[in-house]
């Protein structure tokens, strides 16, 4: 009787939850309507939109210890404000004009026990390809912060392996088919990843990733033909040479445990292959002072600092968006004095240019799906 009734409880929580997520959704489409007048009428409306998304899935464990955090399917409810770019900046003729999405959603991962519901904010470029007035294809990626309820904690929620704090990256990737089913009204469904994790400022770190189906309605007041701007696009400088140093906080694989610095330093050239692209390749150095703790732990003597260093080769690609650009590197290490990890290492960043020299970024240093530590930093373009 009493597991009856605890069932017919959590049976009657999860309903309640679903129901008030529609009644989320459908309040915001009467403050939808309610706009529906008054944008048509006023100009500076012009380009945005504002909708409603559902999303419904799983976690899938990437570790087979993490399979006991699934218990009942994911969902997901997403308010989303857009600006359609009309070409005013260069960046946004050469990307075909993408839509700039501002996210806030409300996700139940579907693990009440261990993870509670999390709370997301996230910036998102929606390009649309397709010669159809009617249909679009549509790559959307974004990153963000997410709010987790329930993060590990030594008394309380000691089975949470995958989340140790409360504050995470946030990042999603999704496929969209966009229907314009009316001059004002767009709709899209379609599928996507969402990962969440610390980068391992704080253990445990496993992070959780969820794919979800996704459906959506978009209420838009649209731009005329006659306010996009269609200049040509101003070349850019070709050879790249660029430094940079970074520092990042990780903590000891023990919960709880003290948190050690990690450095560095990169040498790279790209070549811009397209207005959007460059690719190109360099050098790493790598200081990383949990290292240098493991060995102390394990007995094992450092004289200098080539038994802690680590050195490797990158190649990548980088995405260009005027000041902004994302990119990616895959690397091998030369020299690697923490054997189990492998030798491949890979880094995700953004990076953000102050003027045709100065820039600053913030990138994901991990080895393949396993996070090492966030890097922050500072570099130079000759």
């Amino acid at each position: 009787m009493i597991y009856a009734n605890r069932w017919n409880t959590l049976f009657l929580h999860h309903r309640f939850q679903k129901l008030r997520t529609a009644a989320f959704l459908f309040l915001s489409f009467l403050l939808i309507g309610n706009m529906n007048t008054h944008a048509q009428e006023n100009s500076k409306f012009k380009g945005y939109s504002i909708g409603v998304r559902g999303h419904y899935g799983f976690i899938a464990p990437h570790y087979g210890s993490m399979k006991y955090l699934i218990q009942q399917h994911a969902w997901e409810g997403e308010i989303v404000v857009s600006k359609q770019t009309n070409g005013k900046k260069a960046w946004q003729r050469s990307h075909e004009y993408p839509l700039i999405e501002y996210s806030f959603m409300h996700l139940n991962p579907g693990s009440p026990d261990y993870l509670g519901n999390v709370e997301i904010l996230m910036v998102r470029l929606n390009y649309a390809k397709g010669k159809s007035k009617f249909f679009k294809n549509c790559i959307t990626m974004g990153a963000g912060l997410a709010y987790v309820n329930k993060p590990f904690d030594r008394i309380e929620n000691h089975k949470n392996i995958a989340i140790g704090s409360h504050i995470n990256l946030a990042v999603n990737f999704q496929y969209l088919a966009r229907f314009h089913i009316h001059p004002n009204f767009d709709l899209d469904a379609g599928i996507e990843i969402l990962h969440l994790s610390n980068t391992l400022m704080k253990s445990p770190n496993l992070g959780i990733n969820l794919p979800l189906l996704t459906l959506g309605l978009h209420y838009k007041v649209p731009y005329d033909e006659a306010d996009y701007n269609r200049d040509s696009i101003p070349d850019k400088k070709k050879n790249i040479f660029s430094v940079a140093g970074a520092f990042g906080i990780k903590e000891n694989i023990i919960p709880g445990g003290k948190k050690y610095t990690a450095y560095s330093l990169w040498g790279d050239y790209s070549r811009v292959i397209h207005h959007n692209w460059a690719v190109g390749g360099g050098i790493d150095l790598f200081y990383d002072n949990t290292i240098k703790y493991t060995k102390e732990q394990a007995g094992e003597t450092h004289n200098n600092t080539t038994d802690i260093a680590r050195m490797g080769i990158h190649g990548g690609f980088e995405m260009l968006l005027h000041k902004l650009s994302f990119f990616q590197h895959v690397g091998y290490y030369l020299h690697n004095t923490r054997k189990r990890d492998k030798n491949i290492y890979n880094r995700s960043g953004i990076r953000y240019r102050f003027n045709d020299h100065l820039f600053c970024y913030i990138a994901l240093k991990a080895h393949v799906t396993k996070a090492d530590y966030s890097e922050f930093g500072l570099g130079y373009v000759f």
